[in-house]
């Protein structure tokens, strides 16, 4: 049995996407403070499935969470450094030890 869509205008499924991504996105950033990590986890792997699907670019959410471990950052865990060499921001993940290197643009 095939389930019926209920928006057949792919501009309209993508409006509600990133409505839903929004609506995640805050809940995440609540769990957080709150200290529940398996929820602001769960939200994050919404996110990720919901932006696939859609063909929705996570950019403007992308440094929030750890690209390996799906876990946020968290200013307890999470070792910020720089490198004036290469210009990079280093991100250390505290949950699973993985280094993110963001470029740093010329100011």
């Amino acid at each position: 049995m095939k389930r019926n869509r209920i928006v057949k205008n792919k501009k309209e499924q993508a409006v509600i996407a990133r409505a839903r991504i929004e609506i995640l996105y805050d809940l995440a950033l609540d769990s957080l403070k709150k200290k529940d990590f398996i929820l602001t986890k769960n939200s994050i792997i919404m996110m990720k499935k919901i932006s696939k699907k859609n063909k929705i670019s996570l950019k403007k959410y992308n440094w929030f969470f750890c690209k390996k471990c799906l876990v946020p950052y968290d200013a307890d865990t999470t070792k910020y450094s720089t490198n004036r060499h290469t210009k990079t921001l280093n991100i250390l993940c505290g949950n699973c030890g993985y280094t993110r290197k963001k470029p740093l643009n010329k100011v």
